[in-house]
């Protein structure tokens, strides 16, 4: 049985008086596919800023690779992320380096190879996703789709055994969706990487993914392989799933009785008096 790479354990975080998670619980074993869904403001983000050691939890623990995360010295932090790779969800390329520099970069910060080996490294990862004919081309010469697949380049430079995936296919043609959709899986099969999904789209994530978790109020309510998402019954998954306007997750923010408050002479005065 594989062991877990990554495993939070009842974790606490909170934004202001904001609570993002309140006992989160989850693992994710290598070499596993692992989507995180879950509706807008769940905190995807944030747990993949916290397995990468941006955020620290205020309870609980995230272990990486057998490591807690937040008791680590800044210089155990910069090796556990030498084994990480990210695909942010703007491509996050240097806009004044070219695709190859952008590619080049975590070799050149993290590893004390030849120039050449560089070169031949940066290659073939730009080959791996269809664009070494673009090496010389700046960012802002590159379309939507391909920004991403220079990121997702970049993201395979050092072979990490972790790659995470933030929002991967937004904003993304069909076209363009497609080809990330089978970067991602080819990736996890020829290098045989764990990767964690975090997505709004449920389809293409669930299809690529060996196991999904879906977070809502700061908790997992739900998990299993990719069958579970149609099977579950569960009101919170169901309109998650079915894109319900209301439910569990109400479509009014929380507000005083609105015929009161229409009816209120003192608040109608306030709202109109602007001498």
């Amino acid at each position: 049985m594989a062991e877990d790479l990554v495993r939070f354990e009842n974790v606490v975080y909170r934004r202001g008086r904001k609570t993002i998670f309140d006992g989160l619980s989850l693992r994710i074993k290598k070499g596993q596919t692992v989507a995180i869904l879950g509706p807008s403001g769940s905190g995807k983000t944030t747990l993949l800023k916290l397995i990468g050691g941006q955020l620290r939890p205020e309870k609980g623990s995230v272990i990486v690779n057998g490591k807690d995360v937040a008791a680590l010295s800044r210089e155990e932090l910069f090796e556990l992320r030498r084994d990480m790779g990210m695909l942010f969800q703007s491509g996050a390329l240097f806009t004044d380096l070219t695709v190859f520099e952008n590619v080049a970069f975590p070799l050149n910060v993290h590893t004390d190879l030849s120039a050449d080996l560089i070169r031949d490294l940066v290659l073939i990862k730009l080959q791996a996703v269809g664009l070494r004919g673009a090496s010389t081309l700046y960012p802002s010469e590159l379309s939507g789709g391909m920004l991403r697949r220079v990121a997702l380049a970049r993201a395979m430079a050092l072979d990490p055994g972790l790659i995470m995936y933030d929002e991967p296919f937004t904003g993304l043609d069909p076209i363009a969706m497609g080809v990330i959709v089978e970067l991602i899986r080819r990736v996890a099969e020829v290098y045989k990487t764990t990767g964690i999904i975090v997505s709004h789209d449920i389809e293409e994530t669930a299809n690529i993914s060996d196991y999904i978790y879906i977070i809502s109020d700061g908790r997992v309510i739900g998990e299993g392989e990719r069958g579970f998402l149609r099977e579950d019954q569960s009101p919170r998954i169901r309109q998650f799933m079915d894109g319900l306007p209301d439910g569990p997750v109400p479509f009014h923010y929380p507000a005083t009785d609105y015929a009161e408050e229409m009816l209120t002479e003192n608040q109608k005065v306030g709202w109109f008096n602007f001498d």
